[in-house]
């Protein structure tokens, strides 16, 4: 009886994990856009051009790129009768680093042309999951993930070939974002996902004779696709 039992047994547990979507561990992958706002403004620094002493005006500009970017997550979840609770862990690359040269204004009139360099490193993000399971095989969800990344920042006058110490720090930013997602039965789950890095600022000074301050802010709306294995 019991080499009966035990079978029926495993193959009942196994249907019915089988039947509860959204449980367990699962690794997968997810690739979409991003869309960069960075905000670079410069202290006013005096220098001289042609034997002549110039200041060139406080500016700050705001620009917009957009650029792919992929990486991979895994996590844990449980489905606790419609309630989903898990947390995430996921690294991304981002292809949409920005280098803008922008005009500058001087005191005397001249317009001087400014290169802004700035490269958005590996991002690293723990994000905890909460939402609803409906349909039996969709789930609506919210993250609240905390991101750490390696961000760097150069500017270099191209007037006057005068160049600023590069400044590269890591820094935690605050990644808020939802989603849904799908649960195709055989383990494969796809989901739909869009997120906003809240940002943060880096600043550096500059070299040479002359002294001034570079600071640049940043933020970023992205959307995502991922698949993504249950086990």
């Amino acid at each position: 009886m019991k080499k009966i039992l035990l079978p029926l047994l495993a193959m009942t547990a196994v249907s019915t994990a089988e039947a509860t979507p959204f449980n367990g561990f699962f690794l997968g992958a997810q690739a979409g856009i991003a869309k960069r706002i960075t905000t670079t403004s410069l202290s006013n620094q005096t220098l001289t051009v042609n034997g002549a002493t110039v200041t060139e005006v406080d500016y700050s500009k705001k620009n917009r790129s957009t650029g792919f970017v992929y990486g991979l997550m895994g996590g844990y979840g449980r489905n606790l009768n419609g309630l989903y609770l898990g947390g995430e862990l996921s690294v991304n690359f981002s292809q949409n680093n920005k280098n803008q040269t922008q005009s500058v204004l001087g005191t005397n009139g001249s317009t001087y042309s400014v290169n802004t360099q700035y490269k958005h490193g590996p991002t690293l993000t723990f994000a905890p999951r909460a939402g609803a399971v409906f349909a039996n095989s969709y789930l609506a969800y919210v993250r609240l993930g905390l991101a750490v990344s390696r961000d760097q920042i150069q500017n270099y006058d191209v007037t006057t070939g005068n160049s600023f110490n590069s400044s590269k720090k890591t820094k935690l930013t605050f990644v808020p974002g939802v989603g849904i997602e799908k649960d195709f039965g055989n383990h494969m789950l796809l989901r739909l996902e869009y997120t906003y890095n809240t940002g943060s600022q880096l600043s550096g000074d500059s070299t040479g004779v002359y002294q001034a301050r570079q600071n640049m802010k940043y933020s970023a709306h992205a959307l995502k696709l991922g698949v993504s294995w249950q086990f």
